[in-house]
């Protein structure tokens, strides 16, 4: 079994970029889920309230973040970091922040009123049930999602829907659909990761990555019927490195070191 595929997400909520080869932190691949939109209130906004983030499309350069609108408006973000500090909060928790402020304009043409675009600016750590740093991802460093698992699902699901709708950062295929579920320690490459906890999903599997557009319950309601656990529907498992740094590349081995019996 080898990685199929890597995603990284700059800003949350975002189109991703898809790359053979990722640099590693103790907080995940560089420059996953570095920045963020907020409101007034300096809360996070994502799909959840705003689907049509999903048309955003983002690039990286050596020097500056890119974000490209539908409509093909685009703007030149610096990778250096502003002086306009700010306090914003992600699911509850008070994260230190600057505000992109050169990006005000593009935002109100393109995304609406109110809405500031911010990088996060020092650690985020997570102690329940491990401790660990993160970016502005919602819970750990890695989500990873079985293509097979994709596969099971879709046999239940009309029209099928693609991985993207899961917006994970590394793809496998395994022999057997949900077999993620066990894994709790794998090695890729030289890099062993612990599990976290299972991902559980909400409206934006719903939304069209491509569009923006709500497409009904799905995949949502196949899901209850398939995947409940304790706390929503699960689809994907949630890792974190126990190297502070390295690189995980598509193409890589994965051997299960601990299996959940």
């Amino acid at each position: 079994m080898q990685i199929e595929s890597l995603a990284i997400y700059p800003v949350k909520s975002c189109q991703g970029i898809i790359q053979d080869l990722f640099a590693f932190t103790s907080e995940g691949f560089l420059f996953d889920r570095q920045w963020m939109f907020v409101d007034e209130s300096n809360n996070f906004i994502s799909q959840r309230q705003m689907p049509s983030l999903a048309t955003i499309q983002t690039k990286l350069t050596s020097d500056h973040l890119e974000l490209i609108a539908k409509s093909g408006d685009r703007i030149q973000i610096s990778l250096t970091p502003s002086n306009s500090q700010k306090n914003v909060t992600v699911w509850n928790q008070t994260v230190s922040a600057v505000a992109e402020l050169n990006a005000s304009k593009w935002i109100e043409k393109n995304i609406g009123t109110g809405i500031t675009l911010v990088r996060k600016n020092g650690e985020r750590m997570k102690d329940n049930p491990t401790k660990r740093f993160i970016s502005f991802a919602d819970s750990y460093p890695f989500l990873l999602c079985n293509l097979a698992s994709l596969e099971k699902l879709n046999e239940k699901m009309n029209p099928i829907i693609p991985m993207n709708r899961f917006r994970a950062n590394i793809i496998v295929k395994s022999n057997s659909a949900y077999e993620e579920d066990y894994w709790n320690t794998i090695q890729i490459g030289g890099t062993k990761l612990i599990r976290g906890k299972a991902c559980t999903r909400c409206i934006i599997t719903t939304t069209d990555q491509n569009t923006g557009k709500r497409n009904g319950q799905e995949p949502l309601l196949t899901l209850g019927k398939t995947r409940k656990i304790e706390k929503g529907v699960a689809f994907g498992q949630y890792f974190q490195p126990l190297e502070s740094q390295g690189k995980i590349s598509v193409g890589d081995q994965i051997t299960i070191h601990d299996l959940q019996k």
